[in-house]
Order: structure tokens, then sequence, then C-alpha cells
């Protein structure tokens, strides 16, 4: 009877032991499974983020080449008539406004390509918002409809450390 009981327990530790390992071979299959998933998500989040810059980078370099050319083009009152005129315009210097204050808040001590598209993009920004001010419509929108702008401008520009941005601060400061 002792030796039945005893081999009764013995069964019993065998199936434990089988039921066991069978959920430690599931937990490991699970944590397996697991782990390749966060390394396919990882991937693509790095995929994503690579796409991201990429895409920062070309709406830069965008930005740049076409508030380039409408600096130069804005120097004109008629253009700067038919810019006003649109509906556009208003947005046009709020975001002017918000990417002047990002870029500035983004130095942080750093000296950056002057060249560069993202100096480019914002110099050309602040050259629009001068040639705008200089004719008598333009700086009558400035201050009636983006006084923002101008606060932000001036703000920022008190913000530069010495050194910083001169060419900003000369175009910036012609208003």
């Amino acid at each position: 009877m002792d030796l039945e009981r005893k081999e009764h327990e013995l069964e019993q530790l065998r199936m434990d032991c089988e039921h066991f390992k069978a959920r430690l071979e599931a937990a490991q299959a699970d944590s397996l499974r697991e782990k390749k998933e966060k390394l396919a998500l990882r991937q693509q989040l790095q995929e994503a983020r690579q796409q991201l810059q990429q895409q920062a980078e070309y709406c830069t370099e965008m930005g740049a080449a076409a508030c380039t050319l409408l600096w130069g083009v804005s120097s004109s009152e008629e253009v700067v008539t038919a810019i006003l005129g649109g509906d556009k315009a208003l947005k046009f210097f709020n975001i002017t406004g918000q990417t002047m204050e990002s870029f500035v808040k983004s130095l942080d001590g750093d000296v950056r390509e002057p060249d560069s598209d993202e100096n480019q993009f914002v110099f050309a920004l602040a050259g629009i918002v001068t040639n705008v001010a200089a004719i008598a419509c333009g700086r009558e929108f400035l201050v009636t409809s983006s006084r923002v702008l101008l606060d932000t401008m001036l703000q920022l520009l008190g913000d530069l450390k010495p050194g910083q941005c001169t060419k900003l601060k000369v175009y910036a400061g012609r208003q």
C-alpha cells in the first residue's frame, strides 16, 4: 500500500512536471513571439522616424526655396498688395511667427551652417516681413492683422544672444 501510494505520488509529480514543462514552453514561445513583435515594431518606428526626418528636410528645403522666391518678388508694391489681398495672408504671417519662434528657441547656443536650408527659410521669412513692412499697405496689415507676429519678432530679437543669427537681426530689424 505504501508502495502504491508512492507510485501514485510519483505519477502525480511526473504529471505536474509535464504540466509545468508545457506551461514553460508556452511561456517561452509567447516570449519569443513578443520579442519578434517588439523588434518589428522598433524597426517600423525607426523607419517612420527616418521618413519623418526626410519629410522635414524636404519641407524645409521647399520652404527655403519658395520663401526665397517670394522674398525676391515681395519688394514690389504690386506683389505685396496681391499677397495681402489673398485669403491666405493672415495664415502665412501667423505661421511665419510660429516658425521664427521655433527656430530661435531651437538655437539654444548652437551655431548652425549659415547657408543651411533652415537658416535660409527663416531669413527669407524675415525678408518677406521686412519687404511687406516697407510698403504702406503692408505696414497697415501687419499692425492691424498680424500684431502677434510683430510682437513675436521683437521678443525673439531681444532673446537672441550676441553674435547669434546676426543676419536675422539685420533682416527682421529693418521693419
